[in-house]
This record gives structure tokens, sequence and C-alpha cells, in this order.
């Protein structure tokens, strides 16, 4: 009987002796393959992340400069009189309002005001309304009034949330018509 025990035992001995695993190194070159893979698809993930991200801010900076120009567009419709003036760090346009304009000012003043590294801003009486502006110094442009056309101010503004990458930039330009300005006869 403890012969018979001894011979099962060393079976099973023998069986577990057999079974097949994983050597050190074939650990270690399984590992290292998904290691490599892992990091692939994370590469991938995390730019796709920032794309995705890059995106919303380029949407974001249009919308903020449509909305902008949107109001200051309003404003010179309404305006009888513009008055541009600039300086080498900024470029302004005061717009004299009528009494009939819903603006409750009499004038108001739009500015593109540079914010350092190249990134400049447009403001109307002092508060943000469009940021993500380059080469705002050059923003506003005025005609006056002749005998036959009306004052027009052309906005020229270009965006970009990355400054320096001009292939990312998006151009933003309008003719503006100041109607309650009569040209002079």
């Amino acid at each position: 009987m403890i012969r018979s025990l001894h011979r099962a035992l060393s079976r099973e001995r023998s069986r577990w002796a057999r079974a097949d695993g994983f050597t050190l190194t074939e650990l270690v070159v399984a590992m290292s393959i998904l290691g490599i893979v892992l990091g692939s698809v994370i590469t991938i993930f995390v730019a796709g992340i920032r794309a995705q991200a890059y995106a919303s801010q380029r949407v974001a900076a249009q919308q903020e400069a449509r909305l902008a120009v949107d109001k200051l567009r309003r404003e010179v419709h309404c305006a009888s009189a513009a008055t541009p003036a600039a300086a080498s760090l900024s470029a302004s346009v005061t717009l004299t309002l009528p009494a009939n304009c819903p603006a409750p000012e009499t004038s108001v003043t739009w500015t593109a005001v540079s914010v350092g590294g190249g990134a400049w801003e447009l403001r109307r009486e002092g508060l943000t309304v469009a940021r993500d502006i380059v080469e705002g110094g050059t923003t506003f442009r005025y005609t006056a009034p002749t005998d036959s056309t009306y004052g027009a101010l052309v906005v020229d503004l270009k965006v970009n949330p990355r400054v320096g990458e001009s292939e990312t930039e998006w151009h933003l330009q309008d003719e503006i018509v100041l109607r309650n300005a009569r040209p002079t006869t």
C-alpha cells in the first residue's frame, strides 16, 4: 500500500514538473512588446485629444470674433461719425452715436490692444470682446465720406488661438458703411 501511494505521488510530481510555464526571458519580451503597442496607442489618443481641444479653441475664437464684428457693425451703421486713431501698440476708432441709436452712450471706442507675444484683443470701451487676434495694429481703416459716398470703416481681424502659426489663421474682414454719416454736398 505504501508502495502504491509512493508511486501515485511520484506520478503526480512528474506531472506537475512537466507543466509548461514561461521563462523570465519570455515574460520580459512579451512585456516589452506590450509596452511598445500601448505606448503607440496612447500617443494616438493624446494626439486626437489635443486636436479636438485646438479645434474647440479655434471655433470659440472665430465665434467670439464674429459676435464682436456683428456688434461693431450695428454700432457703425448707426454712427454719425468715426474718428480713427492709431498708436504704436493699439489701433482704435471712436464712433459718435446720435440720440436715435439704441446704445446708451453718445460715443463708443473700439480698440485693438496688444497683450504681448504677438497676441491682440479687441475691446469695446475697455471690455474685451474678442481674443486671439493677430496683427491688431491694422484692424481699422476708415474712409471719410465724400461728395457722393458715405463714410466706411473696414474691419480686418486675423484670428488664431496659436499665435505664430500662420497656416491656422482665420481671416475676418468687413467693410461697414456709416449710414448716418451723410455725404458732403
